[in-house]
Order: C-alpha cells, then sequence, then structure tokens
C-alpha cells in the first residue's frame, strides 16, 4: 500500500491523527466508512472540504458531528473538544481578562 502524506484535493499536507479521533468525530451513518487498517491523516488546509484521508478513502466536512476549528471561522466553532470552548468563548473571555481555560467558564 502506498503511503500518501498530501490532500487526494488540494494537495496539501496531511498530520497524522489516531483512529481514536475519527470514531469519536465522523457521524454515525458515516462510520462504517472508516478503514481500521489505514492510517488517517488530517488535510491541514483550511480551504478545503476534505477532513480526514487515508490511502483510497477520505471524509468531509459534512462527515464529521463537529467543526474542524480552522476550517470553520464561525464564532461557534469549537476549539477545544474536551472543555466545549468555542472560539467565541475564547474571544470574550480574553475580552474581559481570563487568561486560562477553566476561567473563560467563568464570564
Amino acid at each position: 500500500m502506498e503511503i500518501i502524506n498530501i490532500c487526494p484535493k488540494c494537495s496539501c499536507l496531511g498530520v497524522e491523527v489516531d483512529i481514536k479521533v475519527l470514531e469519536n468525530i465522523i457521524k454515525q451513518e458515516k462510520k462504517d466508512h472508516i478503514l481500521y487498517k489505514c492510517r488517517y491523516l488530517i488535510c491541514t488546509s483550511p480551504l478545503c472540504n476534505i477532513s480526514y484521508f487515508s490511502d483510497g478513502n477520505f471524509f468531509t466536512t459534512d462527515d464529521l458531528k463537529f467543526p474542524i476549528w480552522f476550517k470553520d471561522k464561525s464564532m461557534n466553532s469549537p476549539i477545544c473538544y474536551c472543555s466545549n470552548l468555542t472560539r467565541g468563548e475564547i474571544i470574550e473571555a480574553v475580552k474581559k481578562g481570563k487568561s486560562i481555560v477553566h476561567q473563560s467558564h467563568i464570564f
């Protein structure tokens, strides 16, 4: 199997991700398309609609439960999935002088 490190659509570099990322972010109806024997990468282009790809397989941004922060510039885009912080919440927290993550929910 050939190892592909560039996005099949935009030719930008991909960064390898753990298969657990796909298990958590891909919509339920698309999970059957995950190829567990493949290595997956995330497309690093903010302009490309390919989110994750492997050799011969890819998922688009429409296949995701949550947007990828650098591909979605909206204020509701999650920046931190673990703490569910959005871009807008972080901007508001900084405007109010908060400096650490757990403080950003207290504004």
